[in-house]
């Protein structure tokens, strides 16, 4: 419940600047059965642009998240706070059976864990194995960096409310930026992106060195 709606806060902080992603062209998958190794090759539409992802790990699904969580962790470094945790695939048998494979569904489930110890759930259905392994992981990160994303645009926006001497609009955005940061940490995130200010957040005369007003406290 509580994933859902943090995704849901994720949503209405970021709008149409949302960051979707998807899988375009071919999934190419190799098995190694002697050293059990899966290697996978495939581009990932973001936005107007696609990049090709390659990599390999133990199975479709961890070469996969394991590749595309490294091609994306020098833009998000939160990406390196979470690992592969547990899979599982369910096959809808009695609707194959009762239409004869024509609308049969497997659902994947992915689970991800934080280094905090936080588990988040990913479920996607498709009509391969192989698709809906994928999808969960693609699930998966795409949250994660938006999550990420949201974290910055909420951080912003309460600067900007501080700086104006808007209490109301600051207060909400305050609660938001709890919501979304929880146990988590993205001091590194904010520090790369310029947002963390020096001196241990102490009060400058300068305002272009983006004093915080005790924001960064939060994380």
């Amino acid at each position: 419940a509580r994933q859902l709606m943090t995704h849901q806060v994720v949503k209405e902080a970021l709008g149409d600047k949302y960051i979707r992603l998807k899988l375009i062209n071919t999934l190419k998958i190799t098995e190694d059965l002697e050293k059990s190794e899966t290697k996978i090759a495939c581009e990932v539409q973001r936005g107007d642009t696609a990049f090709l992802i390659e990599g390999s790990g133990k199975g479709p699904v961890d070469a996969f998240y394991s590749s595309l969580s490294d091609h994306l962790s020098d833009e998000y470094c939160t990406l390196s706070d979470f690992y592969f945790s547990e899979f599982g695939i369910q096959a809808d048998l009695l609707k194959k059976h009762r239409r004869s494979g024509s609308d049969a569904h497997v659902e994947s489930l992915l689970v991800i864990r934080s280094y905090e110890g936080d588990d988040f759930i990913f479920r996607e259905q498709a009509h391969s194995v192989i698709n809906a392994s994928v999808l969960t992981a693609l699930s998966a990160i795409e949250y994660f960096i938006n999550l990420e994303e949201a974290v910055v645009a909420t951080h912003d926006a309460l600067y900007d409310a501080k700086k104006r001497k808007r209490s109301d609009l600051a207060n909400t955005y305050l609660m938001r930026l709890i919501q979304l940061v929880d146990k988590s940490s993205y001091q590194e995130t904010l520090r790369k992106r310029g947002r963390i200010c020096h001196s241990a957040c102490e009060k400058t005369e300068r305002m272009d060195s983006r004093c915080c007003f005790g924001i960064c406290r939060i994380f």
